[in-house]
């Protein structure tokens, strides 16, 4: 098996997106491009500007594949975030800017639904940063949401989404603070509030292909089958990526995960 040697790190930050190659046999970046994480205000609520990243990596990717050759992606994005899936794959609704700060009302009605920490291991945040809080809101703001979502990702898998076309939830990124955990049982609980109708709606599975609108831009890579998935910008460009065959796992612990869980990307 080929060592790879060019990974492109997709790092999707709070202020700003980032695309570096990194060359392994030397450690350095040789080639970055940057965008800012501009929130647009609306409609209907504050949100990230993901088509226009998804153009500029789709874009850059494809520069890179053909100016120095990709051998592999890693994939590292803020937290705090999920990308709410129609059953055709597109989003059902804009991503939600986790700083958004609900209505006191809003606020006061999650607090009393809200499960203890004792079960879930997460603190009560500020804003969206419980994803439990952003669910709460988006699903009152919007009535329709509910049932126009089939499928939920947390953010990092989002973007495998875009490129590979499968879904996936990360399960270091569902204990993170979001509410809706309970790590004794690592499993999700239909009577768990506040989104209990949701449970079924978190996925894992097997990871594909490139998607053709990103084989159409740059190529169906067969030798870019490593895909790694974490969450938290800070490790974007620590991860060791072994030659394996097909798709490649990471475990990752971002800051508030619960010790112990298992992460599971693709």
């Amino acid at each position: 098996m080929t060592q790879p040697r060019h990974i492109a790190v997709i790092d999707i930050g709070k202020t700003n997106a980032k695309l570096p190659l990194v060359d392994l046999t030397t450690l350095t970046e040789i080639a970055v491009v940057t965008r800012p994480n501009t929130v647009r205000l609306g409609p209907p609520w504050p949100h990230f500007d993901v088509e226009g990243h998804w153009n500029f990596l789709r874009d850059a990717l494809g520069q890179f594949h053909r100016t120095h050759g990709v051998d592999a992606i890693s994939v590292t994005t803020h937290g705090a975030c999920v990308a709410l899936l129609a059953a055709d794959g597109s989003l059902a609704a804009p991503i939600l800017d986790y700083e958004h700060r609900f209505p006191a009302e809003i606020v006061a009605a999650y607090d009393a639904m809200r499960p203890p920490f004792s079960q879930t291991g997460s603190p009560r945040l500020a804003g969206g940063l419980n994803i439990g809080a952003q669910f709460h809101w988006q699903f009152l703001t919007d009535p329709t949401l509910r049932e126009r979502t089939a499928r939920i990702v947390t953010y990092p898998q989002y973007w495998g989404h875009r490129l590979r076309g499968n879904t996936a939830s990360d399960v270091a990124s569902i204990g993170c603070h979001t509410d809706l955990w309970p790590p004794a049982d690592l499993c999700f609980k239909a009577n768990r509030r506040p989104a209990p109708a949701l449970v079924p709606h978190f996925f894992l599975d097997p990871a594909r292909r490139s998607t053709r609108d990103f084989a159409r831009y740059c190529g169906d890579w067969p030798r870019v089958a490593r895909l790694c998935i974490a969450v938290a910008s800070a490790c974007g460009r620590n991860l060791k990526i072994t030659a394996v065959e097909g798709s490649c796992g990471h475990i990752c612990a971002p800051t508030w995960s619960w010790p112990g869980l298992r992460s599971v990307v693709c």
